[in-house]
């Protein structure tokens, strides 16, 4: 059976980077480090709570965002992960590569497997040679019965 390579996990935050908000970095700081203990013990309902209440103050903090999406992930919510990365993509001014793998990623979970192609198809184009964006639009053509694009992606 073939694996797909994992998402890009929630990295916690600090603050003074020019994407958090205004509130007060050492208590954001103490409920992203309390957030990143519940997953480290893979209590991610618990950790989105804590992200919940990082973003309630500041709803389009990218990096709260991105972690609340990525545990997201992890816990199998897939359509708030999705949700969460198209909010991160319409308000971030220069979107990367990794969003779109994250979400393609999610879309993948989903089984959403057109919009997984889409995602990975616009990662690899700002990204041309990061490996497990190939890695999974080729777990997702295979998936499709797509083999020969799947082999050409593995290649």
């Amino acid at each position: 059976m073939l694996n797909a390579a994992a998402p890009i996990g929630p990295r916690g935050v600090g603050g003074g980077d020019g994407d958090g908000g205004d509130g007060d970095d050492c208590d954001d700081e103490i409920v992203v480090e309390r957030a990143l203990e519940y997953i480290e013990e893979e209590e991610y309902d618990d950790a989105i709570v804590e992200y919940d209440r990082l973003l309630e103050d500041d709803p389009d903090n990218l990096l709260y965002l991105r972690d609340r999406a990525a545990t997201n992930l992890l816990a199998g919510t897939y359509e708030r992960a999705i949700d969460d990365y198209d909010h991160l993509l319409s308000i971030k001014e220069e979107p990367d590569a990794d969003l779109y793998y994250n979400r393609g990623c999610a879309h993948m979970a989903a089984s959403r497997l057109q919009e997984a192609i889409s995602d990975f198809d616009k990662s690899i184009e700002m990204n041309e040679t990061w490996s497990l964006a190939y890695n999974n639009r080729g777990v997702t053509y295979a998936r499709l019965g797509e083999y020969q694009k799947a082999i050409a992606d593995f290649t």
